[in-house]
């Protein structure tokens, strides 16, 4: 007897082994899937928290910096609407900083998330000195890209939340981020433009900034919209291909022509700036929010479907 449960207890030790190994195999590879689906799972936590608002700052900032280049480039005047600029982005910015310390965030956020937002917060600790700078004598280009600099600063939080374990979903949200940074390069063309319409001065190193600023938007976006889903392409062609844009590039290739001189010899009319940047402003900040909405919903669809798997994998492996 004592034979037979001998060699019994062995049977079962030898069977235990490749079962013990198993479950431990699919205890890893679950604990890594789970991670994954985590990880996408909070892309919208993350989303409301930290980088739409971040967006949004940045949005006040870039409003801030061509009204202050206005008002510096122009002599100083009409000062209110910068004043009340400066109260809005204010807010913008206690807001952004109260929700990337709450709790719940900083509880998932990556380290990298964490210094990017570090980053951003130490580059807006020098806008009270850049206002001073404005108001007391600075020069309209160095405020101008002094703002630029304190943007650049914020660069890094969209880049930061693009690396998902997910590769379709991190190759949208790299696409969000590079639209992002598209956007900017526009913004900053529109502060150097109303800038030489404000001084009436259209000089060798404007005309050399805006040439790279030009030839930078019109490489980078187009390569941006390549990482979107092929849908969402054929909807940025249709924005490229519209009225507004065409005005807008038909001005720009005029701008780029002319030698330096007087905003006027260059043929810089305000009005019809205006008339055909802020529709293609508002085109691509539209697009830009229906991508970064497209991009959550895919990463909570792909955690959704890991969970899904885990749920029939542990069924699975409870029934063995």
């Amino acid at each position: 007897m004592n034979n037979r449960w001998s060699i019994r207890a062995k049977i079962t030790a030898m069977l235990a082994i490749p079962i013990v190994m198993l479950v431990a195999i699919w205890l890893f590879a679950v604990s890594f899937t789970l991670e994954t689906a985590l990880d996408l799972r909070n892309a919208k936590l993350v989303s409301d928290k930290v980088t739409e608002p971040a967006e949004a700052m940045v949005e006040q900032l870039q409003i801030e910096r061509q009204l202050t280049t206005v008002y510096v480039a122009g002599g100083r005047r009409n000062a209110g609407a910068v004043q009340e600029q400066r109260a809005k982005i204010d807010l913008e910015v206690k807001e952004f900083r109260e929700l990337a310390s709450d709790k719940d965030f900083q509880d998932v956020a990556s380290a990298e998330t964490k210094q990017a937002i570090a980053t951003s917060t130490n580059a807006l600790d020098a806008l009270p000195q850049l206002r001073q700078l404005a108001d007391n004598g600075g020069q309209a280009d160095a405020v101008r890209q002094a703002y630029s600099g304190i943007i650049t600063g914020s660069y890094g939080i969209g880049e930061s939340v693009t690396n998902h374990q997910d590769s379709e979903v991190t190759e949208e949200a790299t696409g969000v981020f590079v639209l992002g940074l598209s956007r900017d390069l526009y913004s900053q063309e529109d502060a150097l433009i109303t800038q030489a319409a404000a001084s009436n001065q259209f000089t060798a190193s404007v005309h050399t900034e805006l040439v790279a600023l030009i030839g930078q938007k019109r490489l980078i976006l187009p390569y941006g919209v390549t990482l979107l889903p092929t849908q969402t392409q054929a909807r940025y062609r249709m924005v490229a291909a519209g009225e507004a844009m065409q005005k807008l590039t038909q001005l720009e290739n005029q701008l780029l022509a002319p030698p330096p001189g007087t905003a006027e010899a260059a043929g810089i009319n305000l009005q019809a700036w205006r008339g055909a940047f802020d529709p293609v402003n508002e085109d691509l900040k539209r697009f830009r929010g229906e991508v970064q909405a497209h991009n959550v919903q895919a990463a909570r669809d792909a955690s959704d479907a890991i969970f899904l798997r885990l749920g029939v994998a542990g069924v699975w492996g409870c029934s063995r």
